[in-house]
């Protein structure tokens, strides 16, 4: 899909650049002269690149949900920990700052 999608792209881009800009080669002597040939050898191994990407974090994604971690709070307040506390963490989030800087003098 990811292939397809790149393509489509740019034969898009092409057509369009041909249609609009002074000079440019139009139809589809745009699209593939000039060495525009080399778009499909690229788009396919971009979406080869795109499929193995997917597939990881597929993959990744899966085994981190079969950890069988909890991710409830009573299973850290059973485990003897406190309960975490959110708190801002710059000066200006915590509202602790005195005063703007003073105004230019003209």
């Amino acid at each position: 899909m990811a292939t397809v999608a790149l393509l489509v792209l740019f034969v898009a881009q092409e057509l369009l650049e041909g249609l609009f800009l002074h000079g440019h080669v139009g139809g589809l002597a745009g699209v593939y002269g000039l060495g525009g040939w080399t778009a499909l050898p690229l788009a396919i191994a971009m979406g080869g690149i795109v499929a193995l990407a997917v597939v990881g974090m597929h993959s990744a994604l899966r085994r981190a949900a079969d950890t069988g971690v909890s991710r409830e709070p009573t299973a850290l307040a059973s485990r003897g920990y406190a309960a975490a506390t959110w708190r801002p963490a710059g000066v200006l989030a915590r509202k602790l700052a005195s005063r703007a800087p003073p105004a230019a003098t003209v």
